[in-house]
């Protein structure tokens, strides 16, 4: 059975307990599926990238996903987005999904939100708007296992930037290296490639957007705006390279 989240951001945790690492977070609208239970714990798996992580008990609202709603195509396109619903307000963030919301959201409230740029639909979307909603979350703070403007870590960023294109990433950097076409050069890379680091071991530590211009955005710290060339990530602030270059990959 199908599982939807109704309020605005869900943590999942490695282990059931509060004190476990954030792994990941699951936003409004997404659906997931109960694996386990163990205590006031659910062990879920997202619907989304099949990631698995704890959740508490107390936020598992048991709404379930039963078919398609016309609202499903349509995700939060601004940082935050504050919604009524009923007697509550919903502070919702970029990439949320409006198929949670009541069925009786009137077409004249869509295209409302819809001028406002409120909202988007979730397909279609080329490298440029791609680059645009990078933009927009520049600043947004890292966050350990975090998917919302309030926290991102860099495949969590890059994941909710690429789902607002229609476009579904693996969760963790390492996984998302392995989508796409290898671009052999930085010179041959175009705005909305994705770059991958590595650390001392080889491993795939890192991933951010490449902006077309001979920069990157990725989180780091914060989601910022970084030089990009052959060897890495030079920060300009520090005036040295932070992250080593390993391959570039497309997803168009």
């Amino acid at each position: 059975m199908k599982f939807l989240n109704t309020i605005p951001v869900i943590s999942l945790r490695k282990e059931p307990s509060e004190k476990s690492e954030l792994v990941s977070q699951l936003l409004f609208g997404e659906e997931y599926v109960v694996l386990d239970r163990y205590s006031d714990w659910l062990l879920v798996q997202c619907e989304h990238d099949n990631y698995e992580g704890w959740l508490s008990k107390s936020q598992h609202a048991g709404a379930t996903k039963t078919e398609s709603n016309p609202l499903d195509e349509w995700l939060v396109s601004k940082p935050f987005f504050e919604i009524k619903q009923g007697s509550a307000a919903l502070l919702l963030p970029f990439g949320s999904s409006l198929g949670a919301l009541s069925d009786d959201i009137s077409a004249e409230t869509l295209v409302k939100w819809q001028e406002s740029g409120s909202i988007g639909r979730a397909s279609g979307q080329s490298a440029d708007q791609i680059m645009r909603n990078a933009m927009m979350l520049l600043g947004s703070p890292y966050l350990w296992g975090g998917r919302n403007p309030f926290g991102y870590d860099c495949s969590g960023f890059v994941q909710v930037v690429f789902k607002m294109a229609g476009l579904t990433l693996p969760r963790d950097a390492s996984q998302q290296a392995s989508v796409g076409q290898m671009i052999d050069f930085v010179d041959y890379a175009s705005a909305g490639d994705l770059a991958f680091f590595e650390n001392e071991a080889g491993q795939i530590v890192h991933v951010g957007i490449i902006d077309g211009k001979g920069g990157i955005i990725h989180c780091s710290g914060f989601v910022r705006n970084d030089s990009l060339d052959a060897h890495g990530i030079f920060n300009r602030q520090w005036r040295h390279h932070t992250h080593k270059l390993r391959f570039i990959r497309r997803i168009f």
